[in-house]
């Protein structure tokens, strides 16, 4: 049997909260056992889960705003794809400056090209001379050692 003061507390919760514990306390019952339990279950974990996603999805707005020139923005717009806005005399104002800042690393050659031909040729000039002799045979006698290429003596084993 009920007393008088449960009576009392149900009735100071007010109509709505009553309803909205009726209704639970009937899905609790319905979804929580019966034949259908595992069917229930996977229905409960997929209204979860939308309910979760519309909570926690980031802009409440389901359907963005459309605006046309001139209108004001009431949020913050992000934009779908990036944009080049380009200020022409400031960019060229930027890239002298820059020029200008910049040392000089490389100074300009003509004779790279002929000054590396001869600083390769120098050590080699017994190659050439060797070149140019005619080939004798050397069969039946040794062979006569190269002079050395950059014109120091080389040691010869004892």
């Amino acid at each position: 049997m009920p007393s008088e003061s449960d009576d009392k507390e149900k009735d100071s919760r007010g109509t709505i909260p009553v309803l909205l514990m009726r209704f639970l306390d009937s899905l609790t019952e319905k979804f929580a056992a019966g034949r259908n339990e595992k069917r229930n279950r996977f229905i409960l974990v997929i209204l979860t889960a939308f309910f979760l996603t519309f909570i926690i999805f980031p802009s409440q707005q389901f359907i963005p705003p459309n605006y046309k020139a001139g209108d004001i923005a009431t949020s913050d717009i992000r934009a779908t794809q990036d944009y080049l806005l380009e200020d022409r005399p400031l960019t060229e104002k930027k890239r002298a400056e820059a020029e200008a800042a910049a040392p000089l690393v490389y100074t300009y050659n003509a004779n790279v090209a002929l000054e590396t031909t001869n600083v390769s040729r120098r050590p080699f000039p017994w190659s050439r001379t060797r070149r140019a002799a005619p080939r004798r045979s050397t069969r039946g006698r040794s062979r006569r050692p190269c002079p050395p290429p950059w014109g120091s003596p080389v040691p010869t084993p004892s």
